[in-house]
C-alpha cells in the first residue's frame, strides 16, 4: 500500500486499498481461491482500512500474529 501511495499520490485512498488488497490476495493463490485469494484480499482490505484509521502498524502486527496462530 505504501508504495502505491508514493507512486500514485493523485489516486484516492479507497482505490489504493482495493488494488493493494487484490494484489495481496493474488500473492496467496497457492492457498486456493477461497482461502488464498478471496479471504486474504478481504483481510488485506480490513488491515489497510484499520491502518488508515489508527495510523499505526503496531496493532496490526499484533492482530496478524493472532490471525496466524
Amino acid at each position: 500500500m505504501f508504495v502505491l501511495v508514493f507512486l500514485f499520490p493523485q489516486i484516492l485512498n479507497w482505490v489504493i486499498v482495493l488494488v493493494s488488497s487484490l494484489l495481496f490476495g493474488l500473492a496467496h493463490t497457492y492457498q486456493g481461491l477461497w482461502q488464498g485469494v478471496i479471504r486474504t484480499s478481504l483481510v488485506g482490505a480490513l488491515f489497510s482500512a484499520l491502518y488508515i484509521i489508527i495510523d499505526s502498524i503496531i496493532p496490526l502486527i499484533i492482530l496478524h500474529f493472532h490471525v496466524d496462530i
